[in-house]
């Protein structure tokens, strides 16, 4: 018999494939207040309705929350393209968009807010520090691409095989 797990590189397995912050604000509010719907709905004797109306609050919650953060993500987005003068790829940021961003004059919130929502490819390594600081990127910054977390891993799918019960 195979079961079919799919793992988004998240705890339990769980994971929301969409970049969207209104999209996984939508998953996990609903998700967190269905539960707290349910407990409640328990308590006054109705717990199906309780979990319904949880799940639907906490989901409209949820996404307009994280539709918030989104926009403020797009703002950020078009002020860095703004004062670069072309567009900046989605994804992971590189050590040459960092170098790009700081002669450009983009302010340091502006690029260690575009590295803390994207991430990294990579971390500066000595050769990369070194050029950094030539180039005049502040060592906030440079904090900032060293401690920024990887990008999200791809959701890989693992087969478990389990063998035939004893008899």
């Amino acid at each position: 018999m195979d079961f079919w797990v799919r793992s988004g590189g998240r705890p339990g397995g769980l994971g929301c494939q969409s970049d969207s912050h209104a999209d996984r604000g939508a998953l996990f509010g609903g998700l967190l207040g269905a539960g707290t719907g349910a407990i409640v709905g328990h308590a006054v004797g109705n717990t199906g309705a309780g979990a319904a109306i949880g799940a639907g609050v906490g989901a409209l919650s949820g996404a307009a929350i994280g539709a918030g953060q989104d926009e403020i993500e797009a703002k950020n987005r078009a002020q860095i393209e703004a004062q670069l003068g072309r567009q900046v790829s989605t994804g992971s940021v590189t050590m040459n968009e960092v170098i790009s961003m700081t002669q450009a004059h983009v302010n340091d919130d502006l690029i260690v807010n575009h590295i803390r929502a994207h991430g990294m490819v990579a971390a500066p390594g000595t050769n990369d520090l070194i050029t950094l600081q030539q180039c005049g990127v502040s060592p906030r910054v440079v904090e900032a691409m060293q401690t920024s977390h990887p990008p999200a891993q791809q959701t890989k799918t693992v087969v478990i095989r389990e063998s035939a019960p004893r008899r």
